[in-house]
């Protein structure tokens, strides 16, 4: 009897490999609830938002819009914007799975609509990315 073999295992990197917890991280430069609920609605889940995630703007041009839109929260933008990256921290024990994986024999690929210019910072900061994946795709 031929068995069925899974061979590959495919990543989200948002929530899965890398943590995104911007309500947590705009606590960094405010207390106030009402303005981070703002920031969450109107940046993170907004249009704008969503074509950074497809790769249509760059992150810069999205802040433009942004300041341009919310001129009176230029500075929490601003120092949203700074630092954003910040905020995407390894899921420790998906990590390890990766590797536990990688160990056995399964080729391990991404599949997200991760922001392409945080893909290459990330990359360059968590060394996990070296020896975990056979293959990507952003959008």
């Amino acid at each position: 009897m031929n068995s069925l073999l899974i061979r590959n295992i495919i990543f989200d990197l948002g929530n899965v490999l890398l943590s995104f917890k911007p309500n947590e991280f705009l606590l960094k430069f405010t207390e106030d609830q009402d303005l981070i609920r703002f920031l969450i609605q109107n940046i993170i889940r907004s249009k704008i938002w969503l074509n950074l995630d497809r790769g249509r703007i760059s992150i810069e041009s999205a802040r433009h819009i942004f300041l341009e839109q919310f001129p009176e929260k230029k500075r929490i933008i601003n120092l949203f914007f700074d630092d954003w990256t910040d905020m995407l921290i390894p899921i420790q024990e998906n990590v390890q799975l990766v590797k536990d994986l990688k160990d056995n024999g399964y080729d391990c690929y991404f599949l997200s609509n991760f922001i392409e210019e945080a893909y290459t910072i990330v990359i360059k900061k968590f060394d996990f990315f070296s020896f975990s994946m056979e293959g990507l795709y952003l959008r």
